[in-house]
């Protein structure tokens, strides 16, 4: 409600005024027919400013993270939720299409982060560790068939400064601080304050037409997969609950490395290999308590220790052609 002046303004035209009263019954306006005036003016001089785009409109999309402040200090699942077009069930799976039949690589290789059908382990790399990230939703034979409804690139950042240069990082977290329900009588309970630690390095050495790289997290956590309660009624009167507390602690460290090599303008070719090591220790203890007498009537626990790892080499050839645009890549 009240009296405004809005103001038009175009480039080559003479700006208009022009006054709107509003009040709080009317919430449409027509201001009519907005007339301008052509106006010359010498312009001293034109500044054309290039950057590129967060996201490009084709069949892969790119979306930047290096210098996107808003994501430097959250993980890259963060950074997937807030981009178009993606979306996470409750299970962790990458949904793009309406379909979780996705591959996520990083640095065009397949890792125990990004296993199919689970990628809840990309909430342990940082973004501000990433490049861009790239999404194509139509891939071509070339990529694992089990993607059809899209591939996720994730791409870390080098640098291209002669000499040596890089990052080094520290990522801490804690998870619930409190807890919604009671443990029920056992030595261990849940997990509540789940505190996590990554340490990062990001290391690069340029010389001449080689560039050496060396990318590492580190992934040290408590966490709590699962804790459920059940409560058991029988027919002769007996009461039950039981809570099964799925508690973790898990080790991840994840190693690549490689060589750049810029023969010439148009002809480059990467070497590298990449180490990804997981451990986890799962660990409970399930009693069954009688609500009538609050007697522990029975116990067990169980301990499952895995171990996962993953080693990728690879080599990648790529040849941009004098015309601007076409380019030739193979990968080995």
């Amino acid at each position: 409600m009240g009296k405004y002046l809005i103001s038009f303004s175009f480039i080559g035209f003479s700006p208009v005024e022009q006054k709107l009263t509003a009040s709080g019954l009317n919430t449409i306006f027509d201001l009519g027919k907005i007339n301008m005036k052509p106006s010359a003016q010498e312009l001293s001089e034109v500044e054309l400013v290039v950057k590129q785009a967060t996201t490009n409109a084709d069949l892969k999309k790119t979306f930047n993270l290096a210098n996107t402040i808003a994501q430097s200090g959250g993980s890259v699942l963060d950074a997937m939720k807030t981009m178009p077009g993606v979306a996470f069930d409750q299970d962790g799976k990458v949904i793009l299409r309406g379909s979780d039949k996705v591959v996520v690589l990083i640095d065009g290789k397949q890792s125990s982060l990004t296993v199919f059908g689970n990628q809840k382990g990309l909430s342990n790399i940082p973004a501000s560790n990433i490049e861009k990230i790239e999404i194509i939703n139509n891939p071509s034979a070339k990529y694992d068939a089990n993607g059809f409804a899209g591939i996720v690139k994730i791409i870390y950042k080098k640098e291209k400064q002669n000499g040596l240069n890089g990052e080094v990082g520290l990522s801490f977290g804690v998870g619930a601080l409190g807890k919604r329900k009671h443990d029920t009588e056992t030595d261990l309970g849940s997990y509540s304050v789940n505190p996590k630690l990554i340490p990062s390095i990001n290391l690069n050495y340029r010389k001449g037409p080689l560039n050496y790289f060396l990318q590492s997290e580190f992934i040290i956590q408590e966490a709590l997969l699962n804790n459920e309660f059940s409560t058991r009624s029988y027919a002769n009167g007996d009461n039950i609950i039981s809570q099964v507390p799925e508690n973790r602690r898990q080790f991840r460290s994840i190693i690549t490395s490689g060589i750049d090599w810029e023969m010439d303008d148009n002809n480059s070719m990467t070497f590298s290999g990449m180490f990804d090591r997981e451990k986890h220790i799962d660990t409970a203890q399930v009693a069954y308590i009688d609500l009538d007498t609050d007697r522990r009537i029975r116990y067990y626990n169980w301990q499952e220790e895995e171990v996962t790892s993953y080693i990728n080499v690879a080599a990648n050839y790529r040849h941009k052609f004098e015309q601007v645009g076409p380019t030739l890549s193979g990968n080995i």
